[in-house]
């Protein structure tokens, strides 16, 4: 049985009914530093991290009520390169259906946890800044909207988009660019709330939902931010490069769709665009 089970890719161990580890594989000390002769006799109890110790305990003794428990969790500790593990506690019986022991069979999973948070990642953000992509800032725009029309609370949207970049990519090039959207989208963060959602939306644009906001509270939150990056110097390779940006401001109103909503923000960015750039128009 040993020749098997250590054979096996993840971690196995056999408990009897008073939850002692009869047997335990190789990958314990392979991949936690953990020998046999530290398993193996000792009960799970004593092993088992303070912070799992509960829920675990809870599983084995519905295990050894006959029900297989299967689990998901994170790693033994903060210091372990294992950080996310699946297991099953699976009941052993005897010709007469008693339970005899429990084999608890444990997966790592960090990696795929790993390449799932990436795919999530990649699927709601934009890469180069970090922020929301537009799928997920207009996912966010209906959660903003059905707790608005719920609670009765102002909810602001805006439009900012980056005055004359093209300008910047042409002059100084891509890199140049993409530095000045990346200290542009931290420039923003630090002037909103934790609360608010901001999103890269295409190119130079941007767009910041603002929930329990009037317009009159929006509108300053976008002229500080506007203010800022008036002030602000981008540095690419010795050069400083400035900019301006204009921001087209809308405030739900009951019925509206998201889509109605980014529209009027949208038209009122193409106004303060038209007017000379750099300021915030609030749609009518």
């Amino acid at each position: 049985m040993r020749t098997m089970i250590d054979a096996m890719p993840c971690f196995v161990s056999l408990l009897n009914t008073n939850l002692q580890f009869v047997i335990a594989n190789q990958y314990y000390e392979r991949h936690l530093g953990i020998s046999r002769a530290d398993i193996e006799g000792y009960y799970v109890n004593d092993i088992l991290p303070s912070e799992l110790k509960e829920r675990h305990m809870n599983l084995l003794r519905k295990a050894l009520q006959g029900e297989t428990q299967h689990f998901d969790d994170h790693g033994p500790s903060k210091d372990s390169p294992i950080k996310f593990v699946h297991g099953a506690y699976i009941p052993c019986f005897d010709q007469h259906h008693n339970v005899t022991g429990i084999v608890d069979i444990t997966y790592d999973t960090t990696d795929q946890k790993n390449q799932e948070e990436n795919l999530r990642f990649l699927a709601e953000r934009d890469p180069l800044t970090g922020l929301f992509n537009r799928r997920k800032v207009m996912e966010c725009l209906d959660i903003e909207i059905v707790r608005a029309n719920r609670q009765s609370s102002p909810l602001s949207v805006a439009v900012l988009d980056l005055d004359h970049f093209k300008h910047v990519n042409d002059t100084w090039g891509h890199a140049a660019g993409d530095l000045v959207l990346k200290e542009f989208a931290l420039l923003c963060q630090q002037q909103i709330r934790k609360l608010d959602c901001l999103g890269r939306i295409g190119g130079e644009e941007f767009f910041l939902i603002m929930g329990n906001t009037d317009q009159q509270q929006a509108k300053f939150v976008l002229e500080r931010i506007l203010s800022v990056l008036r002030h602000h110097r981008f540095s690419w390779k010795q050069i400083e490069i400035r900019i301006t940006s204009s921001a087209g401001l809308a405030t739900w109103v009951a019925d509206q769709t998201n889509q109605q909503l980014y529209s009027q923000a949208d038209n009122a960015l193409y106004q303060a665009k038209n007017q000379g750039r750099d300021q915030v128009v609030i749609a009518t």
